[in-house]
C-alpha cells in the first residue's frame, strides 16, 4: 500500500471515529436529559399533588371554622331572642302574628310556644300547632320540669315540613311550658357561597350530619346537585370520618372532594364536603411539564440534526483531505523518479523544482543538494584514488621503519601500565571512604529539612493559637457585658413583678366591691319581685364575674410572688456568672501570654535549625563536589590504564600489521586501479 492511501485511510478512520464517537456522546447525553426531564416532571406533579392536598386541607379547615364560628353566633343570637320573646310571653299573652312580627324584628325564622304538655299551642308556622314537641326530641322534657335552662340543637330537618332548620329551646316562665326559637340553613348556606365564590376552584360545598343527613347546599353557578338537601345519603366516607374524626381526600383526575369533620364538644357534629375543581392547582406543573417536553423534543431534534450535519461535514472533510494528500505528495513522485536515475549511475539529472515551502518541499530541496554533493563525493574519490594508488608505493617503504619503533614503544608501555593499576586502586578506597561521608552528610541534611518544616509549622500553630485566643478574649469580654446586660434586666424584670403584684391587688379590691355591689343589686331586684327578675339574673352573673376577677387576681398575686423569688435567684446567678467569666478573662489573657513567648521561642529556634540547615546544605555540596572530582580522577586513571594496555596491545598488533601493511600496500595498489574502473561508470 502507498504512503497516500495509507495516510487517506488513517485520516478517514480518525474522522468516522471522532463522529461516532460525538454522536454516541449526544445520544448518550440525550438520553440522560430525557431520564432527567421524567423525574423531573414526576417530581413536580408529586409536589403539586402535595400542595394542592396542603391547600384543599387548609381550605376545609378554614370553611369548618368559619361554620364553627356562625354556629356559636347564631346560638347566641338565638338564645337572646328567646329570652326577648320569655320575657313578653311572660307579661302578656302573645298571638301568632305576635310571635311573627318579633321574629321578623329579631331575624328569626320561626318561634313556637307549647304548653305544659309539649304540644305547640302557638307558631309562626300554623302547620306546626298541634305537634307535640316531646314526640321530636325528647331531650326537651327537661326543659319542663326544670332540670334544663336552654338545649341547643345542631341543624336537623323539621318534621312538619322537611326543611332544614336549627333550633334553641328554653323554659317559660311560671312552668306554662316550652319556648322554641327556630332558624332555617339559609344563613349557613349564604355564607358558605362566600367561599365558592373566591374563584379557588371550589364548585360545591355540602353540611352532612353524622347520620348522613345532606342539611345544606351551596353550589356554583351552573353546578349540577349532586345530593339533594334533606335526603340521606350512602356515601361510606361520612361513616369513616365520623368514627375516624379525620379529613379525608380523594383526588380523581381534575376532581377533589374532601370530607372535613366539624367537631363540636368532642363529637362529629356535620361533616363538611367541599367538591373541588384542581385545574387551577395543577396548572404551574402542567405549564412546566410542558415546556420541559418541548425542550426535550427540541433538544432531540438539535441532536439529529448535528448527526446528520456531522455525517455531511464528515464526508466533506474526507473529500478535502484526499485531495489535499494527493496533491501534496504528486512531489514525492519525481524525487522517486530522479532516485531511480541516481540508483543506475546517472548524476546528470537536473535539479527538482518544487515551490512548496512544507517538509516536501524541504525534502526536495535536500535531495538536489545531495545529488550534488554525490556528485562531488564522486570527483573526490576518483582524485583520491590516483593518490593512493601513488601513495601505496611509498607505504611499503615506511613500514619496515614504523615496525622497529613500534617495539621500543611497547616496553615503555608495560611500565606505565603497572603504576597506573596502583594508582587505580588507592582511588578507589579513597572514593568510599569520601562516599561514606557524603552519606552521613546527607542524612543530616533531610533531618535538617525535616526538622525546619516541623519548626515552622510550630511557628504557624502558636500564632494561631495566639489568634484563637485573642478571639476567645474578645468572646469572653463581649459574655461578660451580655451576661451583665441580663442581670440589669432581671433586676428590671423583679420591679416589674412587683408593679404587678400591685395592680393584682388593686384588682381583688375592685372584684370585691363588684361582689358586694353585686349582692346588694340581687337584694334591690328581689324587692322588685316580677319586675326585677331579669336584673336579678344579671345582678347574678355580675357576681359570679367578680368572683371569678377575685380568684384570678389571688392567682396572679401567687405567680407574682413565685416570679419575684425565681428573679432574685436570676440575679444572684448572673452575679455568680459575672464573677466566672471575669475569671475566665483573666486566664484567656494570661494563656495569650504564654501563647506569645511560645511563638517568639519557636520563631528563634526555627531561625537557628534554617541556618544550620543551610550550612549542612552547603557541607553537602562540597563533598558531592569532591566526590565528583575523586570520581573524575578515577575516571582518568581507569581511561589512562585501559589506555597503556590497549596501546601496548596495539603496539604487539602494530608490529604484527606493519608486516600486513607491507603486503596491503601491494593490495592497495590493485584496489586503486579496480575503485578508477567503477568510478568511471558514472556519468558527471
Amino acid at each position: 500500500m502507498s504512503l497516500k492511501n495509507k495516510m487517506i485511510g488513517i485520516t478517514s478512520v480518525i474522522i468516522i471515529v471522532l463522529i461516532a464517537a460525538s454522536s454516541l456522546l449526544q445520544f448518550v447525553e440525550t438520553n440522560k436529559l430525557k431520564q432527567n426531564t421524567e423525574l423531573v416532571i414526576q417530581q413536580l406533579e408529586s409536589n403539586s399533588k402535595k400542595d394542592v392536598e396542603s391547600k384543599l386541607t387548609g381550605l376545609s379547615t378554614e370553611i369548618s371554622q368559619h361554620v364553627m364560628v356562625l354556629e356559636q353566633q347564631l346560638d347566641e343570637s338565638m338564645a337572646n331572642a328567646a329570652y326577648t320573646l320569655q320575657q313578653i310571653d311572660a307579661q302578656r299573652n302573645v298571638s301568632n302574628e305576635d310571635l311573627k312580627q318579633i321574629a321578623k324584628q329579631t331575624e328569626m325564622t320561626d318561634f313556637l310556644l307549647t304548653n305544659d304538655k309539649g304540644v305547640f299551642t302557638h307558631s309562626t308556622d300554623k302547620a306546626s300547632i298541634g305537634f307535640n314537641l316531646l314526640t321530636f326530641d325528647p331531650n326537651v322534657k327537661g326543659l319542663i320540669t326544670g332540670d334544663m335552662k336552654m338545649l341547643e340543637g345542631p341543624l336537623t330537618i323539621k318534621k312538619e315540613n322537611g326543611e332544614i332548620f336549627k333550633f334553641t329551646s328554653i323554659p317559660r316562665l311560671n312552668g306554662k311550658g316550652i319556648l322554641e326559637v327556630g332558624r332555617n340553613a339559609e344563613v349557613f348556606e349564604d355564607s358558605l357561597s362566600k367561599f365558592i365564590q373566591q374563584g379557588n376552584g371550589v364548585q360545591s360545598i355540602y353540611l352532612i350530619s353524622s347520620s348522613n343527613v345532606v342539611l345544606t347546599e351551596s353550589l356554583k353557578t351552573g353546578q349540577e346537585s349532586v345530593l339533594k338537601k334533606g335526603s340521606t345519603t350512602k356515601d361510606d366516607t361520612i361513616k369513616k370520618v365520623v368514627d375516624s374524626k379525620e379529613p379525608t381526600l380523594n383526588m380523581e383526575d381534575k376532581k377533589a372532594e374532601i370530607y372535613y369533620p366539624i367537631i363540636v364538644d368532642e363529637e362529629v357534629r356535620y361533616v363538611l364536603l367541599a367538591q373541588v375543581d384542581t385545574t387551577s392547582y395543577f396548572q404551574n406543573a402542567k405549564i412546566a411539564s410542558g415546556t420541559l417536553n418541548d425542550v426535550q423534543d427540541s433538544l432531540t431534534k438539535t441532536n439529529i440534526t448535528s448527526i446528520f450535519l456531522s455525517l455531511i461535514l464528515s464526508a466533506v472533510l474526507i473529500a478535502a483531505l484526499v485531495y489535499i494528500i494527493r496533491r501534496s505528495l504528486k512531489p514525492l513522485d519525481d524525487i522517486n523518479l530522479q532516485a531511480q536515475n541516481i540508483a543506475q549511475g546517472d548524476l546528470q539529472n537536473e535539479k527538482v523544482l518544487i515551490q512548496s515551502k512544507d517538509e516536501i518541499g524541504e525534502l526536495a530541496s535536500s535531495f538536489g543538494m545531495m545529488t550534488e554533493n554525490l556528485r562531488g563525493v564522486i570527483h573526490k574519490v576518483r582524485a583520491a584514488a590516483e593518490q593512493v594508488a601513488a601513495s601505496s608505493e611509498e607505504l611499503s617503504a615506511g613500514t619496515e621503519e614504523m615496525n622497529a619503533a613500534s617495539e621500543h614503544i611497547s616496553a615503555t608501555i608495560h611500565e606505565v601500565n603497572h603504576a597506573m593499576d596502583k594508582q587505580v586502586s588507592e582511588l578507589e578506597e579513597t572514593d568510599k571512604s569520601v562516599a561514606s561521608m557524603l552519606n552521613y552528610v546527607q542524612h543530616i541534611a533531610v533531618s535538617s529539612d525535616s526538622v525546619t518544616k516541623r519548626s515552622v509549622e510550630a511557628s504557624a500553630k502558636a500564632a494561631n493559637g495566639n489568634k484563637a485566643i485573642g478571639t476567645v478574649e474578645t468572646q469572653m469580654d463581649r459574655i461578660s457585658k451580655r451576661v451583665k446586660e441580663s442581670a440589669t434586666v432581671i433586676t428590671e424584670l423583679g420591679s416589674y413583678s412587683s408593679e404587678i403584684g400591685e395592680i393584682s391587688q388593686v384588682i381583688t379590691a375592685i372584684a370585691d366591691q363588684t361582689n358586694l355591689l353585686a349582692l346588694n343589686a340581687a337584694i334591690e331586684a328581689a324587692r322588685a319581685g316580677e319586675q326585677g327578675k331579669g336584673f336579678a339574673v344579671v345582678a347574678e352573673e355580675v357576681r359570679h364575674l367578680a368572683e371569678q376577677s377575685s380568684d384570678s387576681a389571688s392567682k396572679i398575686s401567687g405567680l407574682i410572688g413565685r416570679i419575684q423569688k425565681e428573679t432574685a435567684k436570676a440575679v444572684e446567678s448572673m452575679n455568680d456568672a459575672t464573677a466566672e467569666v471575669d475569671g475566665g478573662i483573666v486566664v484567656v489573657k494570661q494563656t495569650g501570654e504564654i501563647f506569645g513567648e511560645i511563638e517568639t521561642a519557636v520563631d528563634e529556634v526555627s531561625e537557628q535549625i534554617t541556618s544550620v540547615s543551610q550550612s549542612v546544605k552547603e557541607l553537602n555540596n562540597g563533598m558531592e563536589k569532591i566526590v565528583q572530582a575523586i570520581n573524575l580522577v578515577k575516571q582518568m586513571a581507569e581511561q589512562t590504564d585501559q589506555g597503556t594496555q590497549n596501546v601496548s596491545a596495539a603496539t604487539e598488533e602494530q608490529i604484527a600489521s606493519m608486516q600486513e601493511i607491507s603486503a596491503s600496500a601491494i593490495g592497495l595498489s590493485k584496489m586503486a586501479e579496480e575503485l578508477m574502473l567503477v568510478i568511471n561508470k558514472f556519468k558527471l
